[in-house]
């Protein structure tokens, strides 16, 4: 999962047949085919890796880099 994900749904502390009775079962051609969605979920959560990457790089390259007083001392 990921952050950008628009298609996902998460269910909290609510019984199942609760979840079930209420649920509307009618389809959603908004999102398109099945595949469409495979799809637009495989790209979320390429973009949350790809995310996730630049923030380790981000951090990485934080620790290795001198501020001011390091660069004085």
């Amino acid at each position: 999962m990921g952050i950008y994900s628009t298609n996902r749904v998460s269910f909290a502390n609510e019984s199942l047949d609760t979840l079930i009775e209420e649920m509307d079962w009618t389809p959603d051609y908004s999102i398109g085919s099945m595949m469409e969605a495979v799809i637009q979920i495989h790209e979320n959560d390429a973009k949350m890796f790809d995310s996730l990457i630049e923030c380790d790089f981000v951090s990485a390259n934080n620790q290795f880099i001198m501020n001011e007083a390091e660069a004085e001392s």
